[in-house]
């Protein structure tokens, strides 16, 4: 997870919804990668958000994290929201 406007980084490719369901709660106790968001709705492959980092997660805010992203979590349901700095889930290829 990461703050880099859906843009990931050499070597990575945005992951999918459904890996990040299967280890959302592997993100408790991490940190930003390299840049804190400033929106917590995160980029998928998905077209759309559903999933997003909300209430006592620490979203917006350096970590560690407490909690992991949910589904509809802050409110991310079908959000089209792009950022500077969007919460970004990147896979390594």
């Amino acid at each position: 997870m990461d703050g880099i406007g859906g843009q990931c980084p050499a070597g990575y490719t945005l992951g999918s919804e459904a890996d990040l369901s299967a280890i959302s709660n592997l993100f408790i106790g991490l940190n930003y990668k390299t840049a804190v968001s400033d929106n917590c709705c995160v980029v998928t492959t998905a077209t759309y958000s559903n999933y997003g980092m909300g209430g006592a997660a620490q979203c917006n805010t350096q970590g560690p994290f407490t909690g992991g992203p949910s589904l509809n979590g802050a409110g991310c349901i079908n959000s089209a929201s792009r950022q500077p700095k969007q919460l970004t889930f990147c896979v390594s290829i």
